[in-house]
């Protein structure tokens, strides 16, 4: 997900796509090598799919043959315009997220074992489902995406096979963001493909909306800072109050408006960043105020009260590419 309407703010023309990976091979011949969030491929292609998510669950364990088909079709346009790939994959949930995550996707461990509860309710292997069992059976795979290991396996084996040499597979220790924008910022690689905006607030340079046809949304981390996001915030009392950007501020602006880590309060949100958010932490000139007025605004400001949870988060995009939510990886 990342920061929450933080992509409201940098695309205000609404463009889907703004260049294509033609271009951006020919503009910079030099940088050839792309690290993939390659959950942003499996999960939605999971989620749309009933037939997948019934293998996925499947016991005993059958072959999820869709999945590994859809990321080699994935990856097609990218080797085409003669990209090297390193695919990263997600790890355990950091416990810094714990609280987050369920309050926003409940308890995993008990959705498992109700999932076990339902199945059991057979007799020779005959199915004895009610239909509000089989309803919720339904909805408790929908929710339940991990992938297994023989299926991350075949994944890695059908697009060796299909792009021999031109792909490698990297396993994050935690879930994939901050694996991703280590290597960038080590120079393993020269741009990330990603739909969650967390890569942006990490300083990374950002790919997405990627089309079979190889055209693609792309923005630098300097364009954004110096020419996408607004300068310019409504406040309450009609004074339009004019700020300079930072990294900084960048990651307060995520705070206030929700992400992995902190959820989102109510009445929190792009149109309410000004009068509710920018003109407490702003000097009159735009920069930013003493630290404890602003990390006491943002604690005031964000759902989740644990001030450590937000310090955590904070030092966590400030950290890398030394964050402990990743690993170095020397440049192949």
């Amino acid at each position: 997900m990342g920061v929450q309407d933080l992509s409201k703010m940098i695309r205000k023309d609404k463009l889907v796509t703004n260049t294509s990976l033609k271009l951006l091979r020919l503009s910079s011949p030099s940088k050839d090598r792309i690290a993939i969030d390659i959950s942003v491929v499996i999960v939605p292609h999971l989620s749309a799919t009933a037939s997948a998510q019934s293998l996925l669950h499947s016991k005993p364990f059958l072959p999820v043959p869709s999945i590994a088909a859809k990321v080699v079709k994935f990856l097609r346009p990218l080797i085409v315009a003669d990209f090297l790939l390193f695919l990263v994959f997600d790890g355990a949930t950091a416990s810094i997220k714990h609280h987050e995550h369920l309050r926003r996707y409940g308890d995993k461990e008990e959705k498992l074992r109700r999932l076990d509860e339902l199945y059991d309710n057979t007799i020779d292997g005959t199915r004895l489902l009610e239909k509000d069992d089989l309803e919720e059976v339904l909805k408790l795979r929908k929710g339940l995406l991990s992938l297994r290991p023989d299926i991350i396996f075949d994944i890695m084996e059908k697009v060796k096979s299909a792009y021999p040499d031109r792909v490698y597979f990297v396993g994050s220790p935690f879930e994939a963001d901050h694996q991703l924008a280590s290597l960038f910022h080590q120079d393993v690689v020269d741009y990330i493909y990603t739909i969650d905006s967390d890569l942006t607030v990490c300083r990374t340079d950002v790919i997405t909306n990627l089309s079979d046809n190889g055209s693609c949304w792309f923005a630098t981390y300097d364009h954004l800072m110096n020419s996408k996001l607004p300068k310019i915030f409504k406040t309450a009392n009609s004074t339009p109050k004019v700020i300079t950007y930072t990294d900084k501020l960048l990651r307060h602006i995520a705070c206030y408006l929700g992400n992995d880590y902190i959820g989102r309060c109510h009445q929190n949100g792009v149109g309410t960043i000004g009068k509710n958010f920018i003109v407490k932490i702003a000097n009159e000139d735009g920069t930013l105020k003493e630290s404890n007025v602003v990390e006491e605004t943002i604690k005031e400001r964000c759902s989740n009260s644990n001030k450590a949870v937000i310090i955590a988060f904070v030092s966590l995009i400030e950290s890398n590419p030394n964050s402990c939510l990743a690993k170095p990886l020397l440049r192949v």
